[in-house]
């Protein structure tokens, strides 16, 4: 039984949300799981997926940080954005809400 959220989270990597949501049914499977966990988190995803996730986790408050041009769509889609300021640009910072860095 899912009765608290207190000590779950779900981390998923980009290869493995391409492949759960190439099905509708695996989408909505991570969706219902997503919502017994207290957090949710994408690492190593590629640009175009980066809104997609922020869009399927919309039912909750969602975070998106980065830092160049390919983060833009996924600032944009997030409750809340932040842009770190560096290397890649000012297109992230430019998009967030709050910008971070030097």
């Amino acid at each position: 039984s899912i009765s608290s959220k207190k000590d779950r989270a779900l981390i998923i990597r980009g290869e493995a949300f391409k492949h759960v949501t190439s099905s509708q049914h695996n989408t909505e499977l991570l969706v219902t799981i997503s919502k017994a966990c207290k957090t949710v988190i994408a690492c190593r995803v590629i640009p175009s997926q980066k809104a997609e996730f922020v869009k399927l986790f919309g039912h909750s408050k969602t975070l998106a940080i980065g830092d160049g041009a390919n983060d833009v769509s996924m600032i944009r889609q997030a409750n809340v954005g932040v842009g770190i300021k560096g290397k890649e640009g000012r297109e992230a910072v430019n998009s967030a809400d709050f910008a971070i860095g030097p």
